[in-house]
């Protein structure tokens, strides 16, 4: 009797994770051995990654732009006087330049 996978349990190739989440195969065995993604070891050499796990991956490391201060700052502009620079565009810098 063979085991079927049901839907969102197939397993896929490391390759088709690399195109599944646009992360290089490096990248993917370096989450692997550093135990940052859910993976399946069918042999010593030989893994797999359950295509549920990984939806629930990418949610669980999915955050809210609007959550980021540092990323907010950046479309808003600096909040105080420590900041201000830090986020300065080359095109903000451009404009001035060509003002003077």
């Amino acid at each position: 009797m063979a085991l079927a996978p049901a839907g969102n349990d197939r397993l896929l190739t490391i390759r088709e994770v690399s195109d599944l989440t646009r992360l290089s195969v490096g990248t993917l065995y370096r989450f692997v051995s550093e135990q940052r993604i859910p993976v399946v070891h069918l042999s010593r050499r030989c893994i797999r990654f359950r295509l549920s796990d990984l939806h629930r991956w990418i949610e669980e490391h999915t955050q809210d732009a609007c959550q980021d201060s540092s990323i907010d700052r950046m479309y808003r502009g600096a909040d105080d006087q420590s900041d201000q620079g830090r986020f300065v565009s080359k095109h903000s810098k451009l404009a001035n330049q060509e003002k003077i």
